[in-house]
């Protein structure tokens, strides 16, 4: 494949294979259906994180986290109706977060003891955790539609949510851009 996508000033390669994958535009606030390098749906007017979108976050800021994740668990019975967790942080915010004294080197090796294990990502580290994209369940559909309203995940109305989970899978690939 040699076509590149150009996202919020960032070059994104298409995926490598034929795989479905999710691509999170924070600033157009899009989130778009992939497989392959062919576009299969998107979904507009979605929220993001009340402090905005960054390669950097720390428990409580509201921020998105931008990278690359997977699906790590779906929730159908969430109070945001559906709950897809991504495997935040990845490697790259660990190591990032170590190097910057964001993280303790205990939190560090618990983090990376997780990975070996095969375990979720400890969630109660100075990082945050339980980041995915969601549904509004009971949320407020007015306050969805005005305004960057969530902790830090990617919120679609309900029926966007039913929609994208007919698309998607634990291990499907997300990038936050």
């Amino acid at each position: 494949m040699t076509a590149i996508f150009a996202v919020a000033d960032q070059q994104i390669p298409p995926h490598p294979s034929e795989a479905t994958w999710i691509l999170v535009d924070t600033k157009k606030l899009v989130l778009e259906v992939f497989r392959g390098s062919q576009k299969l749906i998107s979904f507009e007017q979605i929220s993001i994180g009340q402090g905005g979108a960054a390669e950097d976050r720390v428990r409580g800021d509201k921020k998105t986290p931008i990278g690359r994740f997977r699906i790590s668990r779906i929730d159908r019975t969430s109070k945001f109706h559906i709950f897809m967790e991504l495997d935040y942080p990845s490697r790259i915010q660990v190591e990032r977060a170590l190097r910057n004294g964001m993280i303790s080197r205990e939190d560090y090796e618990r983090i990376r003891n997780a990975w070996r294990e095969g375990e979720e990502t400890p969630q109660d580290t100075p990082l945050g955790g339980h980041i995915g994209i969601h549904g509004l369940g009971t949320s407020n559909a007015m306050l969805h539609a005005m305004s960057n309203w969530t902790q830090g995940c990617v919120a679609l109305t309900n029926s966007q949510i039913d929609e994208l989970i007919t698309y998607v899978d634990v291990s499907t690939l997300v990038v936050v851009v």
